[in-house]
């Protein structure tokens, strides 16, 4: 009986004991670059589709380096009272706006956790009151943030600032797009000779995790490997 040798490398120590050209040798080589490929990914998530209903308040969204932020990005968004137009003081004005976008996460991935976090700021004085509310939506799925509230019963008055911050969603596999659309609503109102009030949003940040799935990855290379052994074990034999 004639012994046929298929070994394809027989250098260093590693690949003396463990041989490309074996079963063994192949799958553990298929393994190792797999493990490779995988772990040199970064967590790729791009945006868009960004659309704002006042694009001078919502002016924008941007995407951090790192794919796990978004940052809602905005102008003079806030509102004050009284206004005073021509000869005319309205005592209750309003800002309100919307803002969407799209997060996509690069083939492999999806997402598995988001929060939002929200900044606000007031003041009033002499009787003035101010409110924010917002809230947030995710494929179809609203979340309210609540009321943020400033109210002066009169005097030096009082400034306020919080933070609308949103639990923490807890997504899955099936989650590879979202849709997110930010609404806000700020009011002031003035009701009195020197009553003011004013209430302004300060930052607005998204955070959002994402993890890779190494499942169909690691499946295409076993399956390469075993492709490849069957040829070579086919060839091994009628050579």
């Amino acid at each position: 009986m004639t012994s046929r040798n298929i070994s394809l490398s027989d250098g260093g120590p590693f690949w003396g004991k463990v041989s490309t050209g074996t079963l063994w040798g192949r799958l553990a080589a298929g393994a190792i670059v797999g493990t490779f490929a995988c772990g040199a990914q970064a967590a790729p998530v791009t945006i868009s589709n960004i659309n704002s209903s006042e694009p001078n308040l919502f002016t924008g969204a941007t995407l951090n380096a790192a794919g796990n932020q978004v940052i809602i990005e905005f102008t003079d968004f806030s509102a004050s009272a009284p206004q005073v137009v021509g000869p005319v003081a309205i005592p209750f004005v309003s800002a309100f706006d919307t803002i969407s976008f799209r997060l996509t996460a690069a083939e492999g991935w999806f997402f598995t956790s988001l929060d939002y976090i929200e900044g606000l700021q007031g003041t009033a004085t002499n009787g003035g009151f101010a409110f924010g509310t917002g809230s947030f939506t995710y494929n179809g799925t609203s979340v309210t943030l609540g009321t943020f509230p400033v109210f002066s019963n009169g005097g030096s008055g009082v400034s306020v600032g919080s933070l609308f911050t949103s639990p923490t969603i807890q997504l899955g596999p099936q989650f590879t797009t979202l849709d997110i659309t930010i609404t806000n609503s700020l009011f002031a109102g003035a009701l009195g000779a020197n009553a003011t009030a004013t209430i302004a949003k300060t930052s607005a940040l998204l955070n959002i995790q994402t993890q890779f799935i190494p499942v169909p990855a690691a499946a295409w290379l076993f399956a390469s490997a075993m492709v490849g052994l069957v040829t070579i074990g086919r060839r091994g034999s009628f050579a």
